[in-house]
């Protein structure tokens, strides 16, 4: 069964402001950035986009980005080698940095409950050490 947020039918202020935190939560999924920074925990989708600037991109402990896990340039053009680096937690058993050094370069991982991830795809060669 889905997991639908649905709007409290009351006038009470608690309940009301319950509800909003929820939906903010669910909301709070994505994250764009435009210069060197730490990802928000629970992102699950990151965008890069500089096309002047390297990003360097650091994810702190992989597991509070539990399940799909995407990553993409979206800078306009340029070849800047945006970094994304996973201080805890692997990619693919054993790598922790990606590297997007194109537009439109993207990476799909599937992080476990411990921050091990799986590759599902990888869109234009993202480097992986």
């Amino acid at each position: 069964m889905p997991n639908f947020i649905v709007p409290p039918r009351t006038e009470d202020p608690g309940e009301r402001s319950r509800y909003e935190q929820k939906l903010s939560q669910r909301l709070n999924y994505w994250q764009e950035l435009t210069a060197t920074s730490n990802v928000k925990a629970w992102i699950q989708f990151l965008e890069l986009s500089n096309a002047s600037t390297a990003i360097a991109a650091t994810i702190t402990d992989s597991s509070r980005h539990h399940g799909l896990f995407v990553v993409k340039n979206t800078s306009s053009g340029g070849t800047e080698s945006h970094t994304l680096t996973l201080v805890s937690g692997t990619f693919d058993g054993s790598h922790n940095v990606a590297t997007l050094d194109a537009p439109g370069e993207l990476l799909m991982v599937y992080f476990d409950k411990n921050g091990t991830g799986t590759i599902i795809h990888n869109e234009g060669s993202v480097g992986i050490s």
